[in-house]
């Protein structure tokens, strides 16, 4: 027991030597266990759908930075904020409004979490408060396939 009463104490997680990489184990001839990945179906396990009531989106033009992002700094160099600004505007203009491939990036900033219901369904909860409900399962099946 600790001075302060608590049973706190014992070996550190990860504490003492890390473990050696695999190709150091296998070029060694000591056992080692590589694991292999799942295999995953052909089909794709979700369905696009439409969204009823989604919005409607249009460009607009860039707007013009402000005089902030425009300021010289305290030693007279230029903040330089303004063509980031441009830079990140310009580069958004040429993206499609509609994606053709998963993006890593927009789903951590839009999902807040994905619930896997016991019957296969699944309620993705966004970050701006609207949930989504859709299947894992295929259509005419009671079950998820493995």
């Amino acid at each position: 027991m600790a001075k302060y009463g608590t049973n706190s104490g014992g070996r550190r997680v990860r504490a003492g030597d890390k473990p050696q990489p695999l190709a150091e184990k296998i070029t060694a001839g000591k056992a080692a266990q590589i694991l292999k990945a799942p295999e995953l179906p052909s089909e794709p396990l979700l369905e696009a759908v439409e969204l009823d009531g989604a919005a409607a989106l249009y460009g607009e033009d860039m707007p013009a930075p402000s005089d902030y992002l425009s300021a010289r700094q305290k030693d007279g160099k230029p903040l330089g904020a303004d063509a980031l600004f441009k830079r990140y505007i310009k580069n958004i203009e040429f993206r499609p409004l509609v994606l053709e491939e998963f993006d890593v990036n927009l789903w951590a900033v839009a999902v807040e979490n994905v619930k896997v219901m016991p019957d296969g369904r699944l309620v993705l909860s966004f970050k701006d408060g609207t949930e989504v409900e859709g299947s894992l399962c295929p259509a005419g099946s009671d079950t998820v396939s493995s």
